[in-house]
């Protein structure tokens, strides 16, 4: 999980310099805080399911409601993020931020389809 953290990571900051290339500095700093609007939470919902790992799977019935939480956690906090950056920065270039977004809520797809061990 922490290797697709760093993935998503990495798709922000690509996606901040191609947001940077199309919309000046400005874009790319929009593009780079739509990343880690969602790479943020991913970061606080990979600990926490590192505490709560079970060792073995007898204490997995405990595992499932911590995850569906985070992911609620994840979701929640990343629209409030979001939300954040759009009345922080009323001058908001909404292409460069979506292009941010999008490339990095991708990244998920490439570490599938490279299978990063």
């Amino acid at each position: 999980m922490t290797k697709a953290l760093l993935l998503q990571c990495i798709a922000s900051l690509l996606g901040a310099a191609l947001a940077g290339c199309l919309y000046g500095a400005q874009g790319a700093l929009y593009a780079f805080l739509a990343g880690a609007a969602y790479w943020l939470p991913n970061v606080f919902f990979v600990m926490r399911l590192k505490f709560v790992t079970p060792a073995s799977n007898q204490n997995a019935v405990g595992y499932v409601p911590v995850f569906l939480f985070g992911e609620i956690f994840k979701l929640v906090v990343a629209s409030g993020l979001l939300l954040v950056i759009r009345f922080v920065f009323p001058d908001l270039i909404w292409p460069a931020l979506i292009l941010g977004l999008v490339v990095t809520v991708q990244a998920n797809l490439f570490a599938f389809l490279f299978k990063i061990h």
